[in-house]
């Protein structure tokens, strides 16, 4: 099916790419994919409750999924961080994803990172870093390939998996103890409606609202206007609550220190990117997604871009399509 991105090559203010490291595509709306982005995991094993580190008294957890037959051999893990805003969410609600991954040969980790109420940005970065430096120091107890370790996060938690991959050399989001000299460093990122950019969230909305082929994709009549209200009003939610306490309740905050596209600069090695939108997303603009797209691909980076038609605020219609993307770029080598 051709690309939706190959009919509107003027999407935005900035043309997306459409040769070279970034690869655009559109999936026919009648992919098989899972039921349920949550549930009980099945034929996996479930680790519960793995402690990886301990800040100011309290402990951080995680669970651990294993494919039922034991690898034999080391296998790529696949770190996933849960949504919510960074004010609320729980790592059960990516078990789902975890089992799919553990059906599949791969060592999934679903992370518990510390909420805005309870501290304020870097917090939550600091704290995916100590998940992923636990995992490669404990690698040959869960089977994991050390030099395999990505990253798989959604809307909060797809900028937490996106701020993993793009900050490798930043030392004051690596946080203190927990394994020193292991690496946090991450192989690949999924990054599911993350927003990318606060400086322009606002501005986005508007761009998005009044673009002559946006229109054209979501229909023309009011379908754009709900749609920019629904953008609007749910801004307005974060804006009031949970972005604010991101940045710590500083009224005039450095939004570039807590946004993924800062970090993105020429020159540098950054590991493979996925980034996936649904053009319904009432919550996170899709421009969102885009400017780190862009960004990445004309960095050089190995980036491909999945805008999904008719998805929402959640990925689970692009499970295929990511599983896909996860056992190319991880390929699993003899592990049984």
């Amino acid at each position: 099916m051709k690309s939706i991105i190959l009919k509107f090559k003027s999407f935005f203010e900035k043309q997306l790419l459409l040769c070279g490291a970034i690869q655009l595509c559109c999936i026919p709306l009648g992919a098989s994919e899972p039921n349920s982005t949550s549930g009980t995991p099945s034929n996996c094993t479930i680790i519960n409750d793995v402690e990886y580190a301990v800040v100011a008294g309290s402990p951080l957890l995680m669970t651990i999924t294993i494919p039922t037959e034991k690898p034999r051999k080391p296998v790529p893990a696949i770190v996933f961080l849960h949504g919510g805003g960074w004010g609320g969410g729980e790592r059960k609600s990516m078990l789902g994803r975890s089992s799919l991954v553990s059906q599949n040969g791969y060592i999934g980790a679903c992370v518990t990172y510390r909420l805005v109420g309870q501290a304020p940005f870097p917090a939550q970065i600091q704290d995916v870093k100590r998940a992923i430096r636990y995992l490669r120091a404990n690698a040959s107890k869960y089977s994991i390939d050390p030099d395999r370790i990505g990253v798989w996060g959604c809307s909060a938690g797809g900028h937490l998996a996106a701020m993993a991959g793009l900050t490798e050399d930043i030392a004051e989001f690596e946080g203190e103890g927990d394994n020193p000299g292991v690496s946090s460093a991450v192989q690949m990122v999924v990054d599911c409606y993350g927003p990318t950019d606060f400086e322009t969230w606002g501005e986005s909305i508007k761009k998005i609202a009044n673009d002559e082929q946006v229109l054209k994709l979501f229909g023309a009549g009011s379908a754009i206007k709900e749609k920019e209200l629904e953008w609007e009003k749910n801004f307005s939610i974060q804006t009031d609550g949970n972005i604010v306490k991101f940045f710590s309740g500083n009224p005039n905050p450095d939004y570039k220190w807590g946004s993924p596209l800062s970090y993105v600069k020429a020159g540098k090695k950054y590991p493979p990117f996925l980034i996936v939108h649904g053009t319904q997303d009432a919550w996170v603009p899709m421009q969102q997604s885009i400017f780190l797209a862009n960004a990445l691909a004309d960095a050089g980076a190995n980036i491909e871009f999945l805008l999904k038609p008719s998805m929402g605020h959640d990925e689970s219609k692009a499970f295929p399509q990511i599983l896909d993307y996860i056992k190319k770029t991880f390929p699993i080598r003899g592990s049984k």
